[in-house]
């Protein structure tokens, strides 16, 4: 029903002239509503789907009447010229899950978008309609009234919802291993009791391993024999997995389209997988799980557990109730309670990203002053929050400037460097560009090409988060340090350290990775064909064993 209302809300504005644009936190949603409209009919739009999976055809792009899309990609598409003059055109950017404006990582590029809009709207004098949608927004006035909007609300739900918080067994907080264990096991016990009486059963995971360890407890307590099965063996994983009827769903797990299909269809009970399904996709069970209360090393948003808990009982698959369990240790439970019974209030985190902002805003000429930017500023769900003070605009230009991001012109507007416009580009964070730059800028000239990727291997594997914090299994390890000690030995010079297991440095097994990475392109490139055959002998040594980040 909301899905029919909106399309007529798209439809009003695309008969005016005006564009709509669906803006949606997850690549699956995108599927989810390419299904929604194709099953229902366009109503005559030309709907244009826009992911960083799909390559984007600019004509395209400027004929559609509705572009579904990422909010990451829609906003990287605003930072491209060719395709500005398009974007003023949206009359009606609706936003999915629009309390991801208080996620650490994403809201402030939502935010920063939405008050795009709503400066080009009173700028303008065609209409612009902001329509936003979620079901976990404790602060919902607040947020409607920033937007413009008129608040509509509902406690209408057509299922009934029951969530529960089991206490697991006491563990050592540093066993890791046994904590996963006992988490597993009060999964197994819960998936057991629902599907048992004819149920199915979503299981929310905080990583990829946990999914694949978690998949082969579930298959296992369903009698299919799993002890000689690697949990990084992919295929081996799938074929036990789905011959118990439980499959697998991550962003990389190459089985991911089929899961989803056969779990909407029934035909299989039940889906682990990790939070790329909890917001909005359109896979109803009559329980969910939730597992873990970190993902990765962070502690879990109560929003995404409300979303997680959404998807126990939906009327698609013909329940009429849901139950959602969050697995809780001893000490974490009264916590989960409070949180959960507060509710998910939407706090503004555009602060924290100001530099990374503001070298867009430069980028795309939308201000290039100090006054400018404070004139933004007051147009911010910050500053409505109550951060109307312009102090914290002080700090971010100067230092762009100082990391050469940024650069005055002779009538001192803010103009953006080469480094600038590519950081600003490629959507990486500004003092992150400025660290990789610097450690660079430090680093001897490399004399050849080899050289060069190992020197870029071992500042991008200590610089960035993602790889100096990325957890490998214990297989990938022992294979991985095998391979950092023959570059070692081979005279890489960024390797001249011990290289003791299991204390690694931060970052040494990503950069095992990235070495066998562009040894492996320049093996199959003869172009590039300059490295040793000790090289050679140990990318193919290494090229059945599982090396990906977990």
């Amino acid at each position: 029903m909301a899905c029919d209302g909106l399309k007529a809300g798209c439809g009003s504005r695309s008969a005016h002239g005006r564009k709509a644009a669906w803006l949606v936190p997850q690549r699956s949603l995108t599927d989810e509503l390419d299904r929604s409209w194709m099953s229902g009919g366009s109503g005559g739009m030309r709907v244009v789907r826009l992911t960083g999976e799909d390559a984007v055809d600019a004509d395209l792009v400027r004929g559609a009447d509705l572009w579904v899309a990422t909010t990451e990609k829609f906003e990287s598409m605003c930072r491209t010229g060719s395709l500005r003059a398009a974007l003023d055109k949206v009359g009606c950017p609706v936003v999915d899950e629009v309390h991801l404006l208080g996620d650490p990582a994403r809201g402030a590029l939502l935010e920063a978008l939405l008050a795009h809009v709503r400066e080009d709207a009173t700028r303008g004098t065609a209409p612009v309609r902001i329509v936003g949608l979620s079901a976990t927004v404790a602060n919902a006035e607040e947020v409607a009234t920033w937007l413009g909007a008129r608040l509509v609300r509902t406690p209408w739900r057509p299922t009934r919802l029951v969530w529960q918080l089991p206490v697991l067994p006491m563990t050592d907080a540093d066993d890791w291993a046994a904590r996963a264990a006992v988490r597993a096991e009060a999964a197994v016990r819960i998936a057991r009791a629902v599907t048992g009486h004819g149920g199915s059963v979503l299981v929310f995971c905080g990583s990829k391993r946990r999914v694949r360890q978690s998949a082969l407890a579930l298959a296992a307590d369903r009698g299919t024999a799993v002890d000689q099965v690697d949990p990084d063996d992919v295929e081996a994983v799938e074929r036990v997995c789905t011959k118990a009827g439980v499959r697998l769903h991550y962003r990389d797990w190459p089985y991911k389209r089929q899961a989803e299909a056969v779990f909407r269809a029934r035909e299989a009970d039940v889906l682990v997988a990790t939070s790329t399904v909890a917001a909005g996709a359109n896979l109803p069970a009559r329980a969910d799980v939730v597992s873990d209360t970190t993902i990765g090393l962070e502690r879990i948003e109560v929003s995404m557990v409300q979303q997680m808990f959404g998807r126990a009982g939906r009327i698609g698959a013909g329940e009429r109730e849901g139950w959602a369990f969050l697995l809780t240790d001893p000490d974490e439970r009264s916590q989960w309670q409070a949180r959960l019974g507060a509710g998910y209030t939407v706090r503004s985190r555009l602060a924290e990203h100001l530099p990374d902002h503001l070298l867009a805003e430069a980028v795309q000429g939308r201000h290039t002053t100090r006054e400018e930017a404070e004139a933004w500023w007051q147009g911010t769900f910050a500053a409505r929050q109550g951060h109307d003070s312009t102090e914290e605009l002080a700090d971010a230009p100067d230092f762009l400037l100082a990391a050469g991001q940024l650069t005055r012109d002779a009538e001192q507007r803010w103009r953006p460097t080469a480094a600038g416009r590519l950081t600003s580009r490629l959507m990486v964070e500004a003092r992150l560009a400025d660290d990789i730059a610097r450690a660079l800028r430090e680093a001897p000239v490399p004399t050849e090409p080899q050289t060069a990727e190992h020197l870029l291997a071992a500042v991008l594997s200590t610089r960035l988060p993602a790889l100096e914090q990325a957890p490998f299994s214990e297989r990938a390890r022992h294979a991985l340090h095998d391979v950092l000690r023959a570059y070692r030995d081979e005279g890489d010079e960024t390797l001249q350290q011990e290289l003791v297991e299991p204390e690694f440095a931060a970052g040494d097994l990503s950069r095992a990775v990235l070495l066998l990475a562009a040894d492996r392109v320049r093996a199959e490139n003869p172009i590039h064909a300059g490295h040793s055959g000790r090289h050679r002998a140990v990318t193919a040594r290494h090229d059945d064993r599982p090396c990906c980040f977990d």
